[in-house]
This record gives structure tokens, sequence and C-alpha cells, in this order.
């Protein structure tokens, strides 16, 4: 098998309104009011808002900067995740990007958000403000940028700008923030108050923790499952001439970007869905944001060819000593090659020899992710308004809806629930963003 790498580093849908009842998450109970007696910083913060794309260019130096110094950051924070997403999907929706800066003028905080215009149960319009990203199911560890020790003042001075922004927004869903996000414990603290009406919300999500060696790591898997990769590879090598290579040159960016467009597509219409690559600014956002990664050495697109032809294509991002694996496609004529298998086992190589140490799957802790040997965690999803407003009263419909339907599927006879389950979904597909 020919693993071309490239070079070594040594350590990184859709815009229709949305569905406020449908979204796959378990919600837990209010917040309850507290009591904060922890120290300020002593360094006025200032908050300046960026409402045109153009001006939010300027801040790309100072937003990397900014990520260097956060030790939460992630690649959906960057400037390259942010701007590709807005350019692709922002539609008419409206840009709210809140940066803190100190006294010096050094910008210390960023929440990259944007207003959208959505319904409640098709009928009741609303305005939600989100984080860039969200909201076509692309993005997940969206989260605020902080510099350690500003967190109390800036998530703060953040609220207080959106109580005089609360004629503009009626809801703030703050979705797949990171468990260990520090400004997001902070605001939960803060929307315990009696001004605010707050639920948290958990979804799943999964990673791989790598050690040094790879010998390390495949003993932490199954004898069966390390017999496969094995046995997987060998047996593609006897079949046909075997190439593994990491995309890198500009030039090559088309055809790889192409394959895993098809690929995706082919897997998903098999199974009678149009599959997520079907909407053109879907394809145009994954094509403005490679040629963004590959320029700082961030895009991990990795392509098997079976005597030279593209078989399977998995896309990833690194950030630090992190990789987090967005997309895969796979020729389904080849599916008992175990084309998947085979390429991620080669990409996990390559990457432990590199110092990567997390290859994080994202969402979800589905069953071929845990034969990988993942670690299950949890993204919070941060939904509140105001007391006393039309957003109050439809997150709180929506809680006690979600506890009532949790009621009904331990009671209701099981055909009848299915019954009504399978009508829920029906509705929840005519909804989606």
């Amino acid at each position: 098998m020919e693993l071309a790498v490239g070079r070594t580093r040594n350590m990184p849908s859709s815009n229709k309104s949305a569905n406020f009842i449908c979204d796959p998450v378990t919600w837990a109970t209010r917040l309850s009011p507290r009591v904060s007696g922890e120290p300020q910083p002593k360094e006025p913060l200032t908050l300046q808002v960026y409402t045109q794309l153009d001006d939010f260019r300027a801040l790309e130096k100072s937003l990397e900067e900014l990520m260097d110094l956060y030790p939460g950051a992630s690649i959906f924070s960057s400037w390259d995740w942010l701007v590709s997403w807005w350019e692709s999907f922002h539609n008419t929706q409206e840009l709210q990007v809140i940066a803190g800066f100190d006294s010096d003028s050094h910008i210390v905080g960023l929440a990259a958000l944007y207003i959208s215009k959505e319904r409640f149960l098709r009928i009741v319009p609303l305005r939600c403000l989100r984080f860039i990203g969200d909201g076509s199911g692309d993005s997940d560890n969206l989260d605020f940028l902080v510099r350690p020790g500003f967190e109390i003042e800036f998530a703060s001075k953040f609220l207080e700008y959106l109580v005089q922004l609360r004629g503009q927004w009626q809801i703030a869903r703050l979705n797949t923030v990171p468990r260990e996000s520090v400004i997001a414990n902070r605001l939960e603290h803060l929307l315990g108050g009696s001004r605010w009406t707050c639920f948290i919300a958990l979804r799943e999500c999964s990673s791989i923790q790598l050690p040094p060696a790879w010998d390390q790591y495949l003993s932490t898997l199954s004898s069966e499952d390390r017999k496969n990769i094995q046995r997987y590879r060998r047996r593609m090598e006897d079949r046909y001439s075997v190439r593994v290579y990491r995309c890198n040159q500009e030039h090559d960016l088309p055809r790889c970007l192409s394959a895993l467009f098809r690929l995706h597509q082919m897997r998903w219409q098999k199974k009678g869905e149009c599959g997520t690559f079907a909407y053109p600014e879907r394809r145009q956002f994954y094509e403005r944001l490679s040629l963004r990664l590959l320029a700082k050495n961030r895009l991990e697109l990795w392509i098997l060819e079976l005597n030279s032809q593209i078989t399977a294509v998995q896309f990833a991002m690194r950030y630090r000593d992190k990789v987090y694996q967005l997309q895969e496609g796979y020729d389904p004529g080849h599916s008992a090659d175990r084309v998947g298998v085979v390429l991620r086992s080669e990409v996990l190589r390559q990457l432990i020899s590199e110092g990567i140490r997390s290859y994080d799957f994202l969402g979800g802790v589905d069953q071929y992710k845990r034969r990988w040997g993942v670690t299950p965690g949890n993204y919070r999803d941060v939904t509140f308004a105001n007391s006393w407003s039309i957003g109050s009263v439809v997150i709180n419909s929506v809680h006690y809806a979600r506890a009532l339907k949790e009621w009904l599927r331990l009671h209701l006879p099981r055909t009848l629930w299915r019954c009504l389950h399978g009508i829920n979904m029906i509705l929840s597909k005519n909804n989606r963003f």
C-alpha cells in the first residue's frame, strides 16, 4: 500500500425555517437562581457589535490571536469556519458579532452570532439568536472565545447587551456548546436569575483519545477489530493497487471534493435519501472552507484510491493537537472491501505519528464509532429568553411538551405510541432547516 502523506506536522443545508420541537436533545431541568461572589477583572471592558461582513473580516488577525489564548478553542470558532459558513448560508439572516475589548483596545472576547427568522409550530414568528454555524447541520463545538481572566466580565456585558437588544430577538439558542466551556458555565450561572427563563439540553458526542503510538492505540480495541483492521488491509493490497494520500495541493482540491460529494450522495441515494451535498450552498461552503483551511495547513482531506480510482474520501479539520472528522463518502460498489475501515485506520495511524491526541467524531455515539474506541461525551444546548416574554412562553411550552412526550412514551400501549411517533416524524421532516 502506498501512503502519500505530503507533509509532516508535529503537534489541529439548508436555511429554511426551524422546527422548534424536533431537536434531537434531552431537556434538563430549568436553572435555579444563584448568587455570585466571584471577583471581577480590574480592567474595564467595552463591547463593539459588527453587523456587516466586511467589518467582521477586519477581525481575522485579532480572532486568530484570541483563539491562541483561549484553551477551549476549536476549529469551529476559527475565522475560516465562521466566514465560510456565513458566505454560504446567511441568506437573509442578520449578522450580530459581539466583540469585547480591554482598555488597551485588545480583543478579549467574541460571541459570533446571528439573528434568524423562524416559526414556532409553523405559526408564531420568532427572531432567534444563534451561533454562526448553527442551523445548517454542519457545525458542532460552537463556543465563545474569551481571553482567560475575562470570562466573568464578558459574560455579564454580553447579557447586558442582550437586554438592551431585546426588541430585536425573542429566544437565544446557543447549541452544541462544549461541556468544558468556561464562558458557558458563567452564563448558566447568570441566567439563573429571575430576569431569564433558561433550559439546558444535552446531546451526545464522541471522540477518540489517541496515545503516542499506533500499537498502543490498537491495544485499546477488541481483538476482533484489531484483526479485522489488519486483515482488510492485506486483502485489499492483494486485490488492488492501493494508494492512500492527503490532499495538500490547491489544484487537487476540485477533484477530491467532487469525489467526496459524489460518493457521499451515492451512499444516501441508495438509501432513498437526497444526501447532504444535494444542496449547492453546502458544496459551495466546503469549497470555500477547504481553500482557507489548506492555506493554513488545517485541512485533513484524505483519499483512498483502488487501481487509480477514488473509492473513499474523509473530510476532517485540524486545530492544535485535535482533528475533527466532519464528512465521509464511500463507493457502495466497494463496500465488501471495507474501504471506509481501511482509510480510517490509515488516517489514524498517520495522525498518531504526527502527534495528534484527539480524533473527534463530533455528534452522536453510533455503533460504528464505538468500534474505534470512542469516549462518549455531551454538548450543551443553552436556550433562554427574557422572562414574561413570548420567547419565555415558547421555550416553556417546548420543555413541558417534551416532558409530556416522555410520559406518553412510558405509559401508552406500544402500538399507539409508534403511530403517534410516526406522525410526529412526518411533521418534523417537513419543518427542518
